[in-house]
């Protein structure tokens, strides 16, 4: 594979901002499963919570579809206006509508990832008034407000800077956050458990103890992917310097991981939770069923 930067056919201006031919290749085939896994895993979770009426009652269930439904939109549209841009030279008007659209779903995801882990914090650390506090429907609607409210405030500013280096700060205080909270929900979770391996007998260990390992193990997970994810737009700037000729080549790659934390989070919570993962089952199975009676009325 030729490591000399990549020409375009039509215009030979354009040199995919310094990306060789095997990065722009690599690129678009991971971008390119980024956005069909995340697009089709985001839609089916989401469609399998509005189907079963015991999640459409759950609170969790209602800060999961909010996500779902940002994470299957950076998916299943920014991603391939990024992948556009790396083999075409876009114009002003289309990276500008680009970045600012990314820029906003980006920032929900993660403010919606934050109040997902702030919900489960809630659940481990106050069980006991978890059901008045955050059971009501004014919760779940002023949660959803919030979470696109920061992001729209934030990217407005985007009309005057073509340089938002707020947002990295903003990333990084979210990112310290969401790490801080895991860590607390680990820690209590872990004296939780070990207090209740004191009072109880080892028989009665195996029905107190897997919910709260549960939650911390999705926490973990979840967080995991999104530091992962995350950290090389973070970091980036303090690597490369923006003034270096080679940005702009950093940036495209660094961008591409980002994008994957939306297309994850719909395998972590559905192999972690149990009843998300009856809940997708049992829908694909309805989806399956409806396919066949299609098909067998077509074919009468």
């Amino acid at each position: 594979m030729s490591n000399s930067p990549a020409i375009a056919t039509n215009d030979t201006s354009f040199d995919h901002y310094g990306l060789t031919e095997g990065e722009v290749i690599g690129l678009t085939v991971a971008s390119s499963a980024i956005s069909s896994i995340g697009t089709v895993s985001n839609l089916l979770l989401t469609l399998a919570v509005l189907s079963t009426k015991q999640l459409r009652e759950s609170f969790t269930a209602v800060l999961l579809i909010s996500l779902s439904v940002c994470d299957a939109l950076i998916c299943s549209v920014y991603v391939p206006m990024y992948i556009w841009d790396i083999h075409h030279a876009a114009s002003t008007t289309f990276e500008n509508a680009r970045g600012v659209m990314g820029f906003c779903l980006f920032l929900a995801s993660l403010n919606g990832e934050l109040i997902v882990f702030l919900e489960r914090f809630i659940y481990i650390r106050f069980p006991y008034h978890y059901t008045n506090w955050m059971c009501k429907k004014y919760i779940a609607a002023a949660t959803f407000c919030t979470q696109w409210f920061i992001a729209v405030a934030l990217t407005l500013p985007l009309a005057f800077t073509r340089t938002p280096w707020y947002s990295i700060f903003y990333v990084a205080v979210l990112m310290a956050a969401i790490v801080s909270l895991h860590l607390y929900i680990y820690c209590f979770a872990r004296q939780e458990s070990q207090k209740i391996a004191r009072q109880y007998p080892a028989g009665s260990q195996r029905q107190r103890m897997p919910l709260l390992s549960k939650s911390a193990t999705t926490v973990a997970m979840a967080v995991l992917a999104t530091v992962s994810c995350w950290a090389p737009i973070v970091i980036l700037p303090a690597i490369v310097p923006p003034s270096s000729p080679s940005f702009k080549r950093s940036v495209k790659i660094a961008a591409s991981f980002t994008s994957l934390s939306a297309a994850v989070h719909p395998f972590i919570f559905c192999w972690k939770l149990q009843y998300f993962r009856n809940a997708l089952v049992n829908c694909l199975r309805k989806l399956v069923n409806a396919l066949r009676s299609a098909s067998h009325l077509t074919f009468r």
